[in-house]
């Protein structure tokens, strides 16, 4: 099996920083290509990023409502259900034409991706400057997940896991609440710290956070009396191998409708900022009626070429 010829783009997604954002690689496969999770995980470890996103063209025969890109994403051996920040790199891509191959009349369409399990995401474009494509936003829609507290007992077995990473005695952190995501992401949890801790710029021992099993995605979040942002995450995943994730999608499908209804602001675009080391800016809308979360940024792309073999 090949992928010879086949573009590729690498993003940073959510910044326009070369050093900032979250790096993903979009790989544009055939229409016709049997999509095969082996071979393209093995191709992800080549690209050694934190997600490789394999956009599928529409057939170019497609009727309208058929023209959705087929995507999965991968890094290393773990396949995500959904990746918020890859799809919004291959949206980046497709909208600014850096895929040869890949024709969008963005006047016209918005972008549509198909899921492995079926979730049809929407995506499109703001236009920015006249004549700077790459001064334009993009916004990308994900389906919401609403967060259920956790037990007294996990929320406890939380609490210490979540003061060993921040160097903690346990009765010493300023822990407000716990929460767990629904299916499919019923093994998230949104970690909300009040203003006796500050997530900005601290040192964690990340692998602490291991003993919060069996959740996997830990997403420590707090307000900020930053006028710019009106709350801040990071996200972290030991347990799978990820230490920490730049800047997260799906950590914000859980995120938006929690502070959006903590603020009392649905519906409301807010300003937020995921403050890991990379650091990325987002703004973000809960659509409480569609069910969805709006996710809205800007992105840089850093390379581009083709597969060679």
């Amino acid at each position: 099996m090949s992928l010879q010829n086949a573009p590729f783009v690498t993003v940073n997604a959510f910044s326009r920083d070369l050093f900032g954002g979250n790096p993903a690689a979009v790989v544009v496969l055939p229409p016709d290509y049997e999509l095969d999770p082996t071979f393209l995980k093995e191709v992800s470890k080549n690209f050694n990023q934190p997600i490789t996103t394999f956009i599928q063209p529409p057939s170019p025969n497609a009727a309208e409502e058929d023209e959705v890109f087929n995507v999965r994403f991968y890094t290393g051996d773990h396949e995500p259900v959904i990746c918020g920040h890859g799809i919004f790199a291959a949206t980046k891509a497709i909208c600014v034409g850096n895929l040869p191959g890949v024709n969008w009349d963005l006047a016209a369409k918005e972008v549509k991706f198909r899921t492995r399990h079926g979730t049809i995401v929407t995506a499109r474009h703001t236009p920015g400057e006249a004549g700077d494509k790459d001064s334009e936003w993009y916004k990308i829609e994900l389906p919401e997940n609403l967060v259920q507290e956790v037990s007294p007992q996990d929320k406890e077995r939380v609490r210490v896991a979540v003061a060993k990473a921040l160097g903690k005695e346990p009765e010493d952190l300023g822990l407000d609440y716990v929460a767990r995501g629904s299916d499919p992401q019923k093994n998230y949890i949104i970690i909300v710290l009040n203003d006796k801790e500050n997530i900005d710029g601290l040192e964690l021992n990340i692998p602490a956070l291991i003993d919060t099993a069996p959740f996997t995605t830990n997403i420590i979040t707090q307000q900020t009396p930053d006028k710019d942002h009106v709350f801040i995450s990071r996200m972290f995943a030991p347990l799978i191998g990820l230490l920490e994730d730049h800047v997260c999608g799906s950590a914000h499908m859980l995120l938006v409708p929690y502070w959006s209804k903590k603020f009392g602001k649905v519906g409301q675009e807010l300003p937020v900022r995921q403050v890991s080391p990379r650091g990325g800016d987002l703004k973000v809308t809960w659509d409480e009626e569609r069910k969805i979360v709006k996710l809205k940024g800007r992105g840089l792309i850093v390379t581009r070429g083709e597969m060679l073999a």
